[in-house]
Parts: structure tokens; sequence; C-alpha cells
């Protein structure tokens, strides 16, 4: 019955068997997780400002999310945002690259940051990061032909739209 009622929840969050047996595939640990838990931190990322549908690509994108402490995003979030991300192009950042709330802050974004101040200026920094996952998933050593090919218009990624100030893409 314990494992029948996160299988009914994932169900009634909308997701099908298939898309519930990749959840369990990519995060087993996901299971472990409470009903009550899983509804608060679905409350949650409501309460951030992601809607109903980026939230459930988020689950099925990045489901190990889910089994990352509230205070623990927030951390991520409050980071995010002292490096310049306004609260909608966080918000927006966060439902197309998930993932960023999957890495270490200081593991992964602050060094891999620190690369990318290399070759560009504080101008354009929140453009490139906004234009792409690659700054935080891609190698620091390609950081310079990446951020080259950001200012020709091109992308590293398939998105090549930047966030702008109210949330909406350019």
């Amino acid at each position: 019955d314990f494992w029948k009622s996160k299988i009914r929840w994932f169900e009634e969050f909308g997701l099908t068997k298939l898309e519930i047996g990749n959840v369990i595939r990519k995060s087993p640990l996901t299971l472990s997780l409470s009903v009550e838990t899983l509804e608060s931190k679905l409350r949650w990322f409501e309460e951030l400002g992601l809607s109903k549908t980026e939230i459930f690509n988020l689950v099925c994108q990045r489901p190990t999310i889910l089994n990352i402490a509230t205070d623990t995003l927030e951390l991520k979030l409050a980071w995010l945002k002292s490096i310049g991300l306004t609260e909608s192009q966080l918000v927006k950042y966060i439902a197309r690259y998930p993932s960023v709330l999957a890495v270490s802050v200081d593991d992964c974004l602050k060094p891999r940051l620190a690369a990318l101040q290399k070759y560009t200026s504080s101008d354009e920094l929140i453009d490139i990061i906004t234009r792409s996952s690659y700054w935080h998933l891609g190698s620091p050593s390609e950081f310079k032909a990446v951020v080259a090919r950001l200012r020709q218009g091109c992308t590293p990624m398939s998105y090549s739209g930047s966030i702008d100030e109210g949330g909406a893409s350019r």
C-alpha cells in the first residue's frame, strides 16, 4: 500500500505509467519520499512561480530535484539571484534548465561562473547565462569558444533566445 500510494499520487499529478517508470529509473529515492513531502515540494515550486506544466516537465526531466531539501534549493536560488538574475529570469531559467538545481553551487556553479567571467563582460554575463544551460553543464575549457558562438547569435545548446527582465523570451 505504501508504494501504491506513491504511484497513485504520480498518476494523479498527471504522469503516465511510462513517465512514472522513468522518474523511478532516474531517481529511485523519490519513492522513499512521503506523499506529504511530494505535495509540499510541488507547492514550493508553484510559490516560486512555476506553472503546473513547468513543474510537470521538471519532475519528468530531473526527478532527483524532488529529493533535494527545500533549504538547499533556497540557497541555490539565493546564489543565482546574487549573480544578477532577476526573479522572473530565475523562474524562466529553472523552467527551461531544471538541472541547475541539481548541481552544487560550490563545486560546480561558482567555479564555472568564474571561468565564464574570464570571457565575458559584466554587461553580457546574465544574457549569456540565460541563453544556454551550457555554463552550468558544459566544459569550462570550451567557454571561450561558446561565448564567441553566443556573441555571433548561435547557441551551443538547443535554445537560442535570452530571457529579458519581464521573463519573456527574445
